[in-house]
């Protein structure tokens, strides 16, 4: 390599080590130490002066001075700057990687290792501080012995510090307190509904609600006068019912479907309804008894009343869904121990919606401007439908509107390829041949 090269790789290197040291410096230390390895001595620091002297291998260069270094022979020398450049900012200057002590200022107080240690030593020692320990002393403990304390140890501990451990029903049971207090505001009450709505979540927790006497509570709430509150019991009541055949065992003794009827009947309150209509899903989706007296109270009727209004909108659709699940039950079997019910209910439930007109009103509510999540389900409950009113569909030309609204899918999907749009036109697929083979055989009803 010539020495036009070396001199190139040089300053490329001295560059880069230029930056990395700025990089790293932190500006606001006060004191800047120089750490020998082997020597504790002022010689560690250059002492520089007007003439070029030779810079030992270790030594710290004090910022300012004018470096520089033999390529053949790898010494370093370094000197005082002109008087003329004295006016402008120190530079800093830093040695190779493997030689670097450290930078020195000599503007800053500099300390050998041994003046650090000599002031460490006279530092008072503060571990016998008055302060106590956030946590209590476990160093007798071993490690397996500390990751196997139980709830009381961990009890004991919170209880030295003023804390408590409280379990999630104990929790529950100040909520129910709160809705017990023929004082307590409608803020508070609603709060604490919202906080038990949160809990009941939990399968184990719903079934205590009714031991600790939240249900009946919720039940009243369901009464009350101020919309937020019925609105707010609606959902913790729905939130615990879910999937949980012991809350709606008890909900049916409270008579909660009666309840939830009249105000679905009633109320114009379009979020009150939503989260009723809510809590009666839940109460009724895989649990035949429920079902059962959902149609002794003509419970069908009354969801037959927002497939009517043009201005039921999202209660229309959930209408639907709520109908359209309970037949896909009834026909996967889902329920084995309670097979018989499940099958005799679902064979009245079909015959009852064509007997109420769904057959006739389902299609209608099929959007033209192809709202892809409304015409989902409707498709979906056609689906479901079919075997009750493949014959009503088939008069009502929905093949056509079935095949626009694919038809606007496919368009869809040719921008958007995420999968949706496939999903959509698959079942839309399945359903148009469903729809052909009640065409061809005849017979659907």
């Amino acid at each position: 390599m010539n020495l036009s090269k070396r001199f190139a790789l040089l300053v490329v290197v001295v560059l880069f080590l230029g930056v990395f040291a700025s990089e790293t410096e932190d500006e606001d230390v006060g004191i800047d130490v120089a750490l020998p390895e082997e020597e504790d001595d002022a010689n560690e620091i250059f002492q520089p002066s007007s003439d070029w002297k030779t810079i030992q291998p270790g030594q710290a260069i004090p910022a300012g001075l004018h470096v520089r270094m033999d390529l053949q022979t790898g010494k370093k020398e370094a000197k005082l700057l002109e008087e003329e450049s004295s006016e402008k900012p120190d530079e800093e200057v830093i040695l190779p990687r493997d030689q670097r002590r450290g930078i020195i200022n000599k503007n800053r107080k500099v300390f050998t290792k041994k003046e650090l240690a000599d002031m460490l030593a006279k530092i008072p020692d503060d571990s016998d501080s008055s302060i106590p320990p956030a946590l209590p002393d476990l160093s007798d403990k071993t490690t397996a012995n500390r990751s196997n304390l139980t709830a009381n140890d961990v009890e004991s501990m919170l209880k030295t510090m003023g804390l408590s451990m409280r379990s999630e029903v104990e929790i529950m049971m100040t909520h129910i307190e709160t809705l017990a207090e023929a004082t307590a505001s409608n803020e508070a009450r609603l709060n604490a509904l919202n906080e038990l709505e949160f809990y009941v979540h939990q399968i184990d927790n719903a079934r205590d609600l009714n031991a600790i006497g939240g249900l009946v509570l919720i039940v009243r709430c369901l009464n009350d006068t101020d919309a937020k509150i019925k609105s707010a019991a609606a959902l913790v009541l729905g939130a615990a019912a879910q999937s949980n055949s012991a809350v709606q065992a008890d909900c049916l003794e409270y008579e909660v479907m009666q309840l939830l009827l009249k105000e679905l009947n009633c109320s114009d309150d379009v979020t009150v309804n939503r989260r009723f209509l809510f809590a009666l899903s839940s109460l009724v989706r895989q649990y035949p008894p429920a079902l059962a007296q959902f149609l002794q109270r003509n419970g069908l009727q009354t969801l037959t009343k927002y497939l009517t209004r043009a201005e039921s909108g999202v209660l229309s659709l959930k209408s639907l869904t709520l109908v359209t699940d309970l037949l896909v039950e009834q026909r996967s079997g889902a329920d084995e121990t309670s097979s018989r019910i499940t099958s005799s209910t679902g064979i009245r439930l079909l015959e009852m919606l064509r007997t109420q007109g769904w057959c006739q009103l389902t299609p209608k509510l099929l959007h033209r401007e192809n709202d892809a999540d409304r015409n989902e389900k409707v498709i979906q409950a056609m689906d479901a439908m079919i075997q009750g009113c493949g014959g009503e569909f088939i008069a009502a030309d929905v093949t056509e509107q079935v095949e626009e609204a694919m038809e606007k899918w496919k368009a869809a999907l040719e921008q958007n390829d995420d999968g949706y749009y496939e999903t959509l036109i698959d079942m839309t697929t399945q359903f148009l041949n469903k729809l052909k083979h009640c065409e061809k055989t005849g017979l659907c009803a």
